[in-house]
């Protein structure tokens, strides 16, 4: 499947929304990450810490992300060509298909 950059700007919101969460939840991607969140500064003049002494940061904690496996009962979301298009009568799996094919070229 093609995809035209300047039909996807077209796109709303709401529409590249659903598409992401169609993605993340049958398994064609993995769910972003959290971004990180901002520590708050601490003042210089602390008492307890020598000046020549480097502040040692924690590391970030390494997040397992799962991919869930690709259901084969379920059309496939990249090939509209798919078999099982033709008999699926979801209504979250036609949004999709109507919504991407906006995006084609």
């Amino acid at each position: 499947m093609t995809i035209s950059l300047n039909k996807m700007k077209t796109l709303t919101a709401d529409e590249v929304e659903f598409i992401y969460k169609m993605l993340v939840t049958h398994g064609y991607m993995p769910e972003a990450a959290p971004l990180p969140e901002e520590e708050p500064r601490k003042n210089q003049n602390y008492k307890g810490r020598k000046p020549h002494q480097k502040q040692q940061r924690p590391k970030p904690k390494p997040t397992k992300k799962f991919i869930k496996k690709i259901d084969k009962s379920k059309p496939n979301l990249m090939n509209f060509d798919d078999p099982l298009w033709e008999d699926c009568e979801e209504i979250n799996w036609l949004i999709f298909r109507v919504i991407m094919e906006k995006t084609k070229q």
